[in-house]
């Protein structure tokens, strides 16, 4: 049985807007100014911008523990602290499309910004935001269409190539000929000592292959899917992997580093393509997962069942088990789980990105004055069943919602903590809903 109620915003002041609600307006020869109040997720579309007030986003990307997002647009790259909302660095490079964070660190990995607008796709640069200085610049020969970051490897993906840096002095370990990567579709391990690279091994069918980054050695090669790969993530511990083919239906974890699949999950029936995957932090109680769909949908699987109150080694499962050897094709429909909850965000564009964050990790963050407050957020803290989904949408709306007890349908919810409209982005449209279910 799944069941629906909608999310609910705590007070008006829960919603953030970077650009002031505010407009001039001319009456009788006279201007004067006018107030509008948004509400929800309600923006006001009679706000007029100007063509220098909308800026276009290329790429986004939260960092490894959820803390920050970063954003590039035509107007600069900035990065934004996803426990206030708050801008907390600025950089105006206008040529920069891709950015990649380390942690909570000041190191960013940016692709383009070169005076020589010829190499602008082919450059990466390594910045130091605390200083606002540039520690390395380097030119690869092909465009770059992807970057991801450990705290031992910078990894530049190329349409047909990987090359790998050691980040301690950025200098060159290998360049490995891959297979054609248009999206840039990857996955980096944030554990360094398990310091694993998953790449498409083909553009047609979905063949993982998995790179040590020691030495930058082949690991191993496995099917994910059938049909193309669309998305690709690790967890903390980076020994799960968890893929996504174009078709979207379903979202398939991999044990690491031999690649044996260990579970399905069940997105839906119709195609969607998977924009973004994230896994729950590192320290959480109980893992997740969470899927983003293109239609706008966040689906929140839970990775290992046995450890939260939601047990389900059913009969299904142990059907799957003698169905493997006859019939795999089936078993893994059999097998497939579906999603513990999943929120509809309003996706005005064809793009967005999702992380998740542990409660407790938030709230440590906020200073609790009220000692009532502060018994509820210890409380919110010890429930399993708790979780806060970020989503950055590329119409520029950072939503921050928070699912509570999602182990126990009666007393679930889901309500949107806070809703931000970043500096330059044009207004958001419609309203989220959550969905939760009951077993």
């Amino acid at each position: 049985m799944v069941w629906t109620h909608g999310c609910n915003v705590v007070d008006e002041s829960s919603i953030v807007l970077w650009r002031s609600s505010v407009r001039w307006v001319e009456t009788d020869g006279r201007q004067h100014r006018e107030k509008k109040l948004l509400s929800r997720n309600k923006w006001p579309r009679a706000v007029a911008r100007s063509a220098s007030d909308v800026w276009t986003m290329r790429h986004a990307v939260f960092n490894q523990d959820a803390s920050c997002v970063a954003s590039c647009t035509d107007r600069g790259v900035r990065i934004y602290r996803c426990d206030t909302h708050e801008c907390c660095y600025v950089d105006q490079r206008t040529d920069v499309r891709l950015a990649e964070m380390l942690f909570s660190t000041s190191l960013l990995a940016v692709g383009g910004g070169p005076a020589d607008q010829k190499l602008a796709t082919k450059t990466v640069c390594v910045i130091n935001t605390a200083k606002h200085t540039v520690i390395r610049e380097m030119v690869l020969p092909k465009a770059v269409v992807a970057l991801r970051m450990n705290r031992k490897r910078l990894v530049a993906v190329m349409e047909t190539a990987v090359s790998v840096f050691e980040l301690a002095d950025l200098s060159s370990i290998k360049t490995v000929e891959t297979a054609r990567n248009i999206r840039g579709t990857c996955a980096l391990s944030p554990n360094p000592n398990r310091n694993y690279l998953a790449l498409p091994g083909n553009d047609t069918h979905g063949q993982v292959v998995l790179y040590d980054l020691e030495d930058a050695h082949l690991v191993c090669d496995f099917p994910a899917h059938k049909s193309a790969l669309s998305a690709l993530t690790m967890n903390a511990e980076g020994n799960l992997l968890a893929s996504a083919s174009v078709s979207g239906t379903v979202i398939r974890l991999h044990e690491l580093p031999c690649g044996t699949k260990r579970c399905t999950f069940r997105r839906g029936t119709y195609t969607s393509k998977i924009l973004s995957l994230a896994f729950s932090p590192s320290g959480a109680q109980v893992s997740f997962l969470a899927a983003l769909s293109e239609r706008g949908t966040v689906h929140i699987f839970q990775v290992d069942p046995m450890r939260g109150k939601l047990k389900e080694k059913s009969i299904s499962q142990a059907a799957g088990g003698i169905l493997a050897s006859v019939l795999p094709s089936v078993s893994d429909i059999v097998e497939q789980t579906r999603s513990l909850a999943t929120i509809r965000v309003p996706l005005g564009c064809s793009n967005a990105v999702c992380s998740l964050r542990a409660v407790e990790q938030m709230e440590e963050d906020d200073e609790e004055e009220d000692p009532d407050a502060a018994n509820s957020a210890k409380q919110v803290c010890r429930s399993e069943g708790s979780m806060r989904v970020l989503v950055l949408t590329f119409d520029g709306v950072l939503y921050d919602y928070l699912l509570e007890n999602m182990f126990n349908p009666e007393n679930s919810k889901c309500t949107l903590q806070k809703q931000t409209l970043l500096e330059g982005s044009p207004p958001g449209k419609g309203e989220a809903s959550m969905r939760l279910r009951q077993n």
